[in-house]
């Protein structure tokens, strides 16, 4: 579930820096006379404070597994894992260009090239617990 809510959050972070990035690119009008531009300044603002939030829901989430621990599906996780670090590492190497010259890029960037390195180490361990003997239903508590 934190990991869901996660890429979630990660997905709506995108969004936001892609619609920066249009509304960015927008002249300047009458009313508007500096344009658009700020409107990336305050997305990366908007993304930091979302990003804060779904951490605050995860260490939450951690805290309560101290006393309800769950059973671990070794591979479920090594699949999922696989995944994010295809996804992330692509959204990462996507994003580099563009990280040099706007803020809101730079953002997606660096939160993206950690989720891949993340996704990495999640892969190890749930090879580690598949090794171990722990694969699908078999409990082990974490």
């Amino acid at each position: 579930m934190a990991d869901g809510r996660h890429n979630l959050s990660d997905v709506l972070s995108l969004i936001l820096a892609w619609g920066a990035m249009i509304l960015a690119r927008k002249p300047a009008t009458e009313r508007y006379t500096y344009g658009f531009r700020s409107t990336s300044i305050l997305t990366a603002l908007a993304n930091a404070m979302l990003l804060l939030i779904v951490c605050g829901a995860i260490a939450w989430e951690a805290f309560e597994r101290f006393w309800h621990a769950p059973v671990v599906a070794g591979a479920t996780v090594a699949w999922v894992a696989a995944a994010g670090i295809i996804v992330n590492g692509l959204s990462a190497w996507l994003f580099v260009k563009g990280s040099r010259g706007d803020l809101n890029i730079r953002g997606a960037y660096l939160h993206m090239t950690p989720d891949a390195a993340i996704s990495l180490g999640v892969l190890a361990l749930s090879t580690a617990i598949i090794f171990m003997g722990c694969i699908g239903s078999t409990q082990l508590s974490v």
